[in-house]
């Protein structure tokens, strides 16, 4: 029933599914990208944090 009153009114299911498939798609990018920037400043910071352990057990060997 209720795909017939949206044809009538002019409403195409298929066109509005894209719409509604289309936003979700930009709020679920914006989420990864927002995502992604933090665990990037995270990932720095634990990389300087074993680097520099690292760093300290392989002078110590050569030691």
């Amino acid at each position: 029933m209720k795909l017939k009153k949206d044809i009538a009114n002019g409403i195409h299911p298929m066109e509005e599914r894209r719409k509604i498939n289309r936003e979700r798609k930009e709020k679920r990018e914006k989420k990864l990208e927002l995502q992604n920037k933090l665990t990037f400043g995270q990932m720095h910071e634990k990389y300087a944090e074993y680097s520099s352990i690292y760093h300290e057990k392989v002078r110590r060997k050569a030691m």
